[in-house]
């Protein structure tokens, strides 16, 4: 049974699939999840009205780059998962605190990323597989 941990987790991510992946496995760790957004501007605006408890975001959305989303994040404390298939070499300030994260994402690498970042996760995750 996922036990329900009341936090709200930003998802934005423009490949609808992989959005609707990550959305699955936040949930399946107990996230309410705020999206998915695959334009930064919807993302922008639904921030305008709720602040979440984590962030994961592509660098770049089908309306450009999120360096302001990025930066609105930060200045609101929210910790960020950075999830893309590059990584920035010297990413802008908007995103110093951020967690970069490869895709495809695995659950398990997501669920020790939100622990990293002391967000409380279910006990178990139906996406979870045992190592051995």
């Amino acid at each position: 049974m996922t036990l329900h941990t009341s936090a709200r987790a930003l998802v934005c991510e423009d490949d609808a699939l992989l959005a609707l992946d990550l959305e699955r496995q936040l949930e399946d760790l107990g996230f309410e999840i705020l999206g998915p957004f695959a334009r930064q501007s919807d993302a922008l605006r639904a921030l305008a009205a709720q602040t979440p408890d984590v962030a994961v975001i592509d660098v770049e959305l089908a309306d450009g780059a999120c360096t302001r989303l990025a930066g609105l994040l930060r200045e609101r404390g929210v910790p960020t998962l950075v999830v893309s298939g590059f990584h920035l070499s010297n990413p802008p300030p908007e995103y110093a605190r951020a967690l970069w994260l490869p895709k495809p994402l695995e659950p398990v690498a997501l669920r020790r990323a939100l622990q990293r970042r002391s967000l409380p996760v279910s006990e178990e995750s139906r996406t979870e597989t045992t190592a051995g």
